[in-house]
Order: C-alpha cells, then sequence, then structure tokens
C-alpha cells in the first residue's frame, strides 16, 4: 500500500522487465522514485564489494617435466613474488570496466563456436544449447 495515496502497489524489481529498465534509465539517477517504501529525498543504500586475487610467481612449479633419466628443474621452496589485483563491485556501477563496440566484436570472435568447459552446467544453468557459448550483446561488466 503507498504511504501517500493507500492505494494497492506490487512492487517490482526492474531487472525482471526490460521496460522497466528502458524507462527507469530516463527518468534519472538509479531510475527515479526506487520505492513507495523509501521516502522522497531519503539517499539509497549502495552496497559495494571487494574481490582480490594475488598471483605467484612460482605457484605452478610443483608441477614439472621429468626427464628420462629422473633429472628436474631446479624448484624454489616458496611461492615467489606476488601481484595483488584489487577491485569493488556494485549492482549498480559493476566492475568500472567499459567494453567498446571493437572490443566487443574481438570477444565475439573469440568466443564463436567454442564450448564450455562444462558442457553440462552451461545447457543446465547457462541455458546454452549443446555447451556453445553464446556472442555477448552487450558489456558483461
Amino acid at each position: 500500500v503507498c504511504p501517500l495515496t493507500g492505494e494497492k502497489m506490487v512492487e517490482l524489481h526492474v531487472d525482471t522487465s526490460d521496460k522497466a529498465v528502458e524507462k527507469g534509465n530516463i527518468i534519472g539517477d538509479f531510475g527515479g522514485n526506487l520505492s513507495v517504501r523509501l521516502p522522497i529525498g531519503v539517499k539509497p543504500l549502495v552496497i559495494f564489494g571487494h574481490d582480490e586475487c594475488i598471483y605467484k610467481q612460482y605457484c605452478m612449479t610443483k608441477k614439472s617435466w621429468i626427464g628420462p633419466n629422473g633429472e628436474t628443474n631446479i624448484v624454489p621452496k616458496d611461492d615467489g613474488l606476488g601481484i595483488m589485483i584489487s577491485m569493488f563491485v556494485s549492482r549498480e556501477f559493476g566492475r568500472g570496466l567499459e567494453v567498446t563496440p571493437a572490443q566487443l566484436e574481438k570477444i565475439n570472435e573469440m568466443r564463436h563456436d567454442k564450448k564450455y568447459k562444462d558442457v553440462k552446467a552451461a545447457i543446465e544453468v547457462g541455458g546454452c544449447p549443446n555447451g556453445i557459448k553464446k556472442l555477448l550483446t552487450c558489456s558483461p561488466f
């Protein structure tokens, strides 16, 4: 029930309707009135997540070729120098990465007729027939 008018309403998440997303993008920041339950003038809560990954110089050194006489490379005792990659992500702003139309075309060329490693999951969860990757129509970020 709308607190201002008393009118019965159903709240709908905009991601469930392409038309709602289109109209919301025209209205303004975050699609105008976010909810009848959010008082006018109150700023919405935007949640950010943080993720990081560390790539180590020698992380794969436990695997190496063994020669016919048992000879191997000298393997370092530690993982070596590391490089950390870190980013913030939010539903509203994504990862902050822009993909140009030329980059998207190149990505789709690389995806063309390629199968996912887990074909069963691609079919069941991703809806990809025969596990073949779908072409992207917009940035995945």
